[in-house]
């Protein structure tokens, strides 16, 4: 066993004041996640010593007993996985595999050449460029059909499988083989990958009166990207504010209240109320004096964690209009919390006689554990937080001032579910793709009797899209071209305005 030594550092080291602060630099120490189920399981009480015991009692019994090669620290990361999978559904053990996953989610980030990939068009075909991709920056182009990574053909793979060859590490190049316009030539392109955060943020103007923001997550850096929103607002002269948070899972609570605090007058935005007595309750307050806009917030059953503790905040504080629905109910918070090894936990129990596997413990006891004995990062519920009125909304949500619900569906075609075509390609009847089957279903929400149990343009697709050409004044050929594409576009657009009442409402509202 590697004795540190020198390697234990004890340090004079001063907490940050409000948070608790994780090894990794990106991650902050308090965040909220998404969740699809809300079932609880009563534990049984059980005192630390008791339970200190039993467990210590069923690994003796494993040595003791076991015919086999022991692997102390493969017994002990499951125990621990194990053990606090099985308290709440957001209790959760990552490896460092895993942990990696979680930080570039928790991020809204990867590593790669920055584009999206959709399998149309006869392979897996370029459909979008993220923002500062090295693909385009390269010379790829949206519609490049991709053959090869490198040495690997690619070729009648899927791009959920294909993406695994392209993606990598930061720095590295790979070599990317396209086939463009129809054309069998392979052209190379040398890509060198690198780290791209996702804007979360979408800003447009509605009309000159009325900005819509919409946050998608609320990743680290949310509140950046919301910033910038907000100066190209400020810029433009515009005082009325539409901030849609709906199918917003959460993220980052320290980022939630920072968006808060452009609108929610002096007093308290939020309470992380920590189980812990060991913990300090953080209070996050705001010295604005009143909000300067005309705010409405939209709020659906999607809107859970960090995005519902803006959106209490907002109305308990009357700094805006609340509406849509009733929001998803998950204010319990987590916290990530490295975890060492059983050979870092015995250096440091044998130097302190004091058990401890957090990272956090450690470091309160001035002793810097290097990061290669983290073995994995456990995301633990700690608390939960309260709306600036005192209230608790786990399971409960946040009530909208008006409650608004949008038309679902249209000729029995869920109307949100829609996508827009790519237009990189067009089809010619017997073409078969994914992207017919969706000109299907906008062509069956539109009013067309199409039939959904096939991708294929067969003859009775190519007849009602001959119709629906006459109909938008278009050439009938019966193919599905791009200004065909680009007309059903234009529908879909236009579906999902009209269906969204919840958007309009805030329009009327702003706009009296």
């Amino acid at each position: 066993m590697e004795k540190w030594g020198l390697t234990i550092e004890r340090l004079n080291l001063r907490k940050p004041e409000g948070e608790h602060f994780i090894m990794k630099k990106f991650l902050s120490s308090v965040l909220t996640i998404v969740v699809i189920a809300a079932i609880l399981v009563t534990p049984i009480s059980v005192s630390a010593a008791d339970g200190g015991e039993y467990i210590q009692s069923v690994f003796d019994m494993i040595v003791d007993m076991y015919k086999g090669d022991l692997d102390n620290q493969a017994v002990y990361e499951k125990m621990i996985r194990n053990m606090f999978e099985s308290l709440d559904e957001f209790t959760e053990y990552y490896d460092l595999e895993e942990a990696e996953v979680l930080f570039q989610q928790l991020e809204n980030s990867v590593e790669g050449i920055g584009i999206m990939v959709s399998d149309i068009a006869g392979g897996i075909t370029i459909v979008e460029f993220l923002e500062d991709s090295p693909a385009r920056e390269a010379g790829l182009m949206i519609g490049d059909v991709i053959v090869s990574a490198d040495d690997k053909d690619l070729t009648g793979m899927t791009s959920t499988v294909a993406v695994n060859y392209i993606k990598g590490k930061s720095g590295t190049t790979v070599r990317i083989g396209v086939k463009r316009g129809g054309s069998d030539k392979i052209l190379y392109f040398d890509v060198v990958r690198k780290h791209i955060v996702i804007n979360p943020v979408t800003l447009k103007f509605i009309d000159d009166r009325i900005a819509y923001i919409k946050i998608s997550t609320f990743s680290f850096d949310a509140d950046v990207f919301f910033d910038r929103a907000m100066e190209e607002v400020k810029k433009a002269g515009i005082d009325n504010i539409i901030l849609d948070l709906r199918n917003n899972g959460g993220g980052s609570v320290q980022a939630a209240v920072n968006v808060a605090k452009h609108f929610v007058p002096g007093g308290v935005i939020s309470v992380l109320d920590y189980e812990s007595d060991r913990v300090q309750d953080i209070v996050y307050t705001n010295d604005l004096t009143e909000n300067p806009y005309n705010l409405v917030v939209l709020v659906n059953k999607y809107t859970a964690s960090s995005s519902e503790l803006l959106a209490g905040a907002i109305r308990d504080t009357y700094c805006g209009t609340v509406i849509g629905e009733k929001t998803w109910g998950k204010s319990v918070f987590q916290q990530l919390i490295p975890i060492v090894n059983y050979e870092a936990f015995k250096i440091c129990y044998d130097a302190t006689k004091i058990p401890m596997i957090s990272y956090y413990d450690l470091f309160e006891y001035g002793i810097f554990v290097p990061e290669r004995y983290i073995m994995g990062y456990l995301k633990l519920t700690v608390g939960e937080y309260l709306t600036p009125a005192g209230r608790r909304i786990n399971n409960v949500g946040v009530r909208p001032h008006k409650v608004i619900l949008n038309i679902l569906t249209q000729n029995d075609v869920n109307i949100e579910s829609l996508s827009t075509l790519y237009e990189v390609k067009e089809y010619n009847p017997g073409d078969k793709g994914p992207e017919i089957l969706l000109a299907k279903y906008i062509l069956k929400a539109a009013g067309y009797q199409t039939e959904l149990n096939s991708d294929t343009l067969d003859e009775r697709a190519s007849e009602i899209i001959k119709q629906y050409q006459k109909d938008n004044g278009l050439t009938a050929t019966g193919s599905l071209n791009f200004e065909t594409q680009k007309a059903l576009n234009r529908d879909v657009a236009k579906m999902k305005q009209d269906a969204d009442k919840q958007l309009r409402k805030a329009i009327d509202i702003l706009s009296d």
